[in-house]
């Protein structure tokens, strides 16, 4: 089966073309937050990561963190020590990404994570600009976040784009703050 490109799908692109000179840029994406600690010494297995790509494409970033020193009940228990059972990593990893204007990108975040979370974040983004996720699961939309998270040992897919702030027009009066003047 053919892919065809359809005007839906060129919306997005033309909007940003048409709301801005800029069709691309560079923003920090970030890995941080609660990872849970194993009852013996196991690196590879105490860990979150944050995978973007371009959708139909190649890798555009990956994120890892891990967990320090391991939770023992027992050791816990007989001396005081290594009792938390999540580590906290912050400020975690980050890499600066250039994202273009109206094109889809798959992000990936999985890992063990504690009841805190793991938060795979995007900041620098410029001004009259937002970050739209969607959630392949429940195909739920968010405009206008930064950050997604997860709260389990899990695995959770969005897709992300860059897009121009709407702007939205309205006879009902309304002060210069913003607020209602009824």
């Amino acid at each position: 089966m053919k892919s065809r490109t359809t005007i839906w799908n060129l919306l997005p692109v033309a909007a940003c073309i048409l709301a801005a000179e800029m069709r691309a840029a560079t923003v920090k994406f970030s890995l941080y937050g609660a990872v849970m600690l194993q009852s013996e010494p196991n690196p590879a297995f105490a860990r979150a990561d944050a995978t973007l790509s371009v959708e139909g494409g190649g890798t555009l970033s990956q994120l890892a963190i891990s967990s320090g020193p391991y939770y023992s009940e027992a050791e816990c228990f007989d001396f005081g020590t290594h009792c938390d059972q999540c580590d906290l990593i912050s400020p975690g990893a980050y890499q600066n990404v250039n994202l273009e204007c109206g094109k889809r990108y798959t992000l990936t975040l999985w890992g063990q994570a504690c009841a805190a979370g793991v938060s795979a974040a995007f900041s620098t983004i410029p001004a009259g600009h937002m970050l739209e996720f969607q959630d392949t699961a429940d195909y739920s939309v968010s405009d206008n976040k930064t950050s997604v998270k997860i709260t389990s040992i899990t695995s959770k897919t969005w897709k992300v784009s860059l897009k121009p702030k709407r702007v939205h027009f309205t006879t009902e009066p309304v002060s210069p703050d913003g607020r209602s003047l009824v």
